[in-house]
């Protein structure tokens, strides 16, 4: 188990690891970046802000053990706004996935 100091030490170095994802994405580098790298950068940042919170929760939560979803939906829902906006998200993965299995089957009804 580590100690508090171990602690935010590792808690010091991830928030300058988040810093430069967030740096990155608000660089002109970005912006020309494909959708799909786009969308995994926005999953690294997502995954890196759950982490960053979870290091912070050992560092200055109380003993008593209180699950809070609401700290878990956060870097979900801004994971899933950046992810829409650089035009790489599940839903639209599923979107096209089905457009693509609509054409194939009408295909085959064209071939019968």
């Amino acid at each position: 188990m580590k100690t508090i100091e171990e602690l935010k030490k590792e808690q010091y170095e991830a928030k300058a690891k988040l810093h430069e994802v967030i740096e990155l994405t608000n660089s002109k580098e970005y912006f020309g970046l494909s959708p799909r790298e786009k969308g995994l950068i926005g999953q690294q940042r997502a995954g890196m802000e759950m982490y960053l919170n979870a290091l912070t929760n050992r560092i200055y939560s109380k003993d008593d053990f209180s699950f809070d979803a609401s700290s878990l939906l956060w870097p979900m829902m801004m994971g899933s706004m950046f992810g829409s906006s650089s035009g790489f998200s599940g839903t639209g993965y599923l979107k096209d996935q089905l457009k693509v299995s609509d054409f194939e089957a009408k295909e085959e009804e064209n071939e019968e």
